[in-house]
């Protein structure tokens, strides 16, 4: 498991070696997640793939979604239908915004952040990502921002951290810490962030939650720096080695 800023072992990560991807034989990904997926991060991560020929996604978010909820919304269940047509090279997630709440199974009530809870959540990330690395070479989680509202930042981070827990036991699924993406100079949330000396407006002002897809661009930008480290693309081979 690593997060941003890790260097990944060649051998462990550069599973497609042999096999450059190009507008022949373009990357095939996959981005999952709840709405945190939607306009901000998801239309931008799609944005920069539609701009290269060398990489095909496919794009399917739930609003309201997450691992709390198989009820409402049962994400393992519907990875059957999203491989059915084939596997996928990288897979980007993105969820965890409705998580922090209480769970029922059967006639037990499971109360948020119990050492039950914690675990039962703990177990569905694993199996979620089991069904990914099934089906992928690499999985991108990517973990929640710091949110303007304290009580439900720390929730977030208390869910991030079991998430990468979860990410620690599969060695191709990588934790993305969003904190030094889009946090302030101490990590906590800001609005708007100064990228190359302009400010931009990174978050929802409304909410305080979502991306704007200024924000969203920052993430993905980091997402495809790290997809061009861990996969081998044609006009790599084709500068050569730096001199």
């Amino acid at each position: 498991m690593l997060e941003v800023g890790g260097s990944p072992d060649q051998e462990d990560w550069r599973l497609g070696e042999g096999e450059a991807h190009s507008a022949e034989n373009p990357l095939q990904m996959l981005l999952i997640g709840d709405s945190m997926m939607g306009d901000g991060l998801g239309t931008m991560l799609l944005r920069v793939a539609d701009d290269d020929p060398a990489i095909a996604a496919d794009r399917h978010f739930k609003v309201s979604s997450g691992m709390s909820r198989p009820d409402f919304y049962n994400w393992p269940a519907q990875l059957d239908e999203l491989f059915a047509a084939g596997d996928y090279d990288a897979v980007v997630v993105m969820m965890g915004t409705n998580d922090a709440q209480n769970f029922q199974i059967g006639d037990i009530v499971y109360d948020f952040r119990t050492d039950a809870w914690s675990q039962i959540y703990r177990d569905r990330v694993r199996v979620f990502l089991d069904k990914l690395c099934a089906h992928s070479e690499h999985v991108y989680w990517i973990g929640e921002p710091p949110m303007r509202s304290a009580g439900f930042n720390d929730r977030m981070q208390y869910l991030n951290q079991l998430v990468q827990d979860a990410c620690g036991s599969h060695p191709r699924a990588r934790y993305i810490s969003t904190i030094p993406i889009l946090g302030d100079s101490n990590g906590n949330y800001s609005t708007s962030l100064t990228v190359n000396g302009k400010a931009i407006q990174a978050r929802n002002d409304g909410d305080g939650i979502h991306l704007t897809r200024a924000g969203g661009q920052l993430v993905a930008d980091r997402i495809f720096e790290l997809i061009r480290q861990d996969f081998i693309f044609a006009e790599d081979e084709e500068s050569g080695p730096e001199q």
